[in-house]
């Protein structure tokens, strides 16, 4: 019989979706990019307004985001996944911070806060505002105990250790926070095959498909 999930690390079929990256589009009188624009999105809430925050060389390929307390951007870059050969970029994932100090909707500070990282997924803050990264095969916490900027060590949360084997999609892949503290990761489907997620507290789920 499984062991009941703690508080900090549970796991259940939450989805999270975030689009990220730099679209056609035109710039405004601001200097902003302004939506929508032919090909990008609409937006259809008059109080609200769609404007392009950072888009390449600040950024590449990004596919997870975040933001913190203070409004600073978290991006993760993927550069791993099927990574060919003769690739121009990093060789491993990233996780950059864009920050606005001035406020006028464009990054003034854009910098790598972690890397070393293989088939990244997702980012998310606790509610103790550590940030979290989900990879492909397991949860880790990202720490920046000085506040430089630049995280210097990290701490693995759980691991997913079946299938030993998988394709990317089919593994870990968004992760979630609620108020109260619970850790929400969802994975993609594994078919007939048996998985198991194991927390470093001893805790673990496992199922099939």
């Amino acid at each position: 019989m499984n062991n009941p999930p703690t508080p900090y690390v549970a796991a259940g079929l939450v989805a999270v979706m975030v689009i990220a990256g730099a679209l056609a589009c035109g710039v405004g009188s601001s200097g902003r990019t302004r939506f929508p624009q032919p090909g990008g999105p609409a937006v259809h809430d008059e109080r609200l307004e769609l404007t392009l925050f950072a888009s390449e060389p600040d950024i590449v390929t990004p596919i997870g985001i975040a933001v913190d307390a203070s409004d600073r951007v978290f991006v993760l870059e993927s550069h791993t996944h099927l990574q060919a050969s003769d690739y121009p970029g990093p060789k491993s994932d990233r996780v950059k911070i864009l920050v606005d100090r001035n406020r006028d909707g464009t990054p003034d500070d854009v910098r790598i806060f972690a890397e070393g990282i293989e088939d990244g997924m997702n980012l998310a803050f606790s509610p103790a505002g550590e940030l979290h990264i989900v990879t492909a095969r397991g949860v880790w916490a990202l720490h920046d105990r000085d506040g430089d900027g630049v995280s210097e060590a990290r701490t693995r949360i759980l691991d997913l250790v079946k299938p030993a084997k998988v394709y990317d999609h089919a593994a870990l892949m968004g992760i979630a926070f609620s108020h109260d503290g619970w850790m929400y990761v969802s994975r993609g489907n594994t078919g007939s095959s048996a998985w198991r997620l194991e927390g470093t507290d001893g805790t673990f789920l496992s199922g099939y498909g």
